[in-house]
């Protein structure tokens, strides 16, 4: 079995033992968990992700019919966004979920900076709704609530792409696509009491853009466990641990597999969420343990999220 197999494996092994997270890579959208249901809110989020490798060159000798590997440089890879997310919920069951993200992207090569990408990134528009939920008690009289949730949604080619316009030719440092892209979501969440667990998986799938270029489909799936520590009427901490599974395929450029795409990456996350009134605030690490990254990519070193959100009752 290779190492791709196994994070697969893993992953939804542990899925399988455990009963509204999020989407993130580099032009990922992330959804997040709502602490307050229902109740139509609006917030920032920045999001971090770090990657580090070793950049290499080929030198092919047709005459000995070899091809030698050398290490060319150390490379790190900065990923900033800066989100301004909205929720509404226009009907009781149905969930509307907008985006507008800014972008600032860097990669380094010994210490020098060797590409940059930034400005407004590509925004992103999802329609959820709550297909079955249930409430019902035990034996003790404690309430299990239950709900699980459909998404469609899109991701608009509105953050500029192009490589003359940045200090980049990596299309994934530029801060849009220039590509339509499809979401589908499902949601799952248990609660009991001050416990509570979810589940989510979210698809992409992208258009190719006006310069041939085609990102690969994208999926993500992760399972939380949350705990509520309610410290007044208004002040809720819900300290959270949570595990996560991102998967990329092969980007295409001009319908031929583009060079060092695609990865396979399980992720553990410790998270806060700190609730006051009609305030929340959110800080999120996600600490590789099992990566996969085909060709010469460097490694996900860790993601950060740092979110507020002000909720309107």
């Amino acid at each position: 079995m290779n190492s791709s197999s196994k994070i697969v494996t893993i992953f939804f092994f542990i899925f399988a033992l455990l009963p509204e997270l999020n989407a993130c890579e580099r032009h990922g959208m992330f959804l997040g968990i709502n602490p307050i249901e229902r109740t139509n809110n609006f917030g920032l989020m920045f999001r971090s992700q770090m990657y580090k490798g070793s950049s290499h060159t080929h030198d092919h000798s047709h005459s000995h019919d070899t091809d030698t590997e050398t290490n060319s440089g150390i490379v790190r890879e900065y990923y900033s966004m800066l989100d301004l997310n909205a929720r509404f919920y226009p009907l009781r069951d149905l969930e509307v979920m907008i985006n507008l993200p800014y972008s600032d992207n860097k990669s380094y090569l010994d210490g020098k900076l060797n590409e940059q990408g930034s400005g407004i990134a590509d925004p992103s528009l999802l329609f959820r709704y709550t297909i079955w939920s249930t409430n019902t008690s035990d034996s003790t009289g404690k309430m299990l609530r239950q709900r699980l949730q459909a998404g469609l949604g899109t991701k608009a080619p509105v953050g500029n792409f192009k490589p003359e316009a940045h200090d980049a030719y990596n299309p994934h440092i530029l801060p849009g696509t220039g590509a339509w892209d499809g979401i589908a979501s499902l949601n799952y969440s248990i609660r009991k009491n001050m416990n509570m667990a979810a589940a989510s998986y979210t698809f992409r799938y992208s258009t190719e853009n006006s310069l041939g270029y085609q990102f690969a489909p994208r999926s993500t799936a992760e399972i939380s466990y949350f705990r509520q520590i309610r410290k007044s009427s208004k002040v809720i901490m819900m300290p959270e641990l949570g595990v996560s599974y991102d998967q990329a395929g092969i980007d295409l450029y001009e319908d031929t597999y583009a060079e060092n795409t695609g990865f396979d990456v399980v992720f553990i996350k410790p998270a806060f969420n700190y609730i006051n009134k009609n305030t929340a605030i959110n800080l999120a690490w996600y600490q590789p343990l099992m990566s996969e990254f085909k060709g010469d990519q460097p490694d996900v070193k860790g993601r950060f999220m740092l979110g507020f959100n002000y909720f309107i009752r």
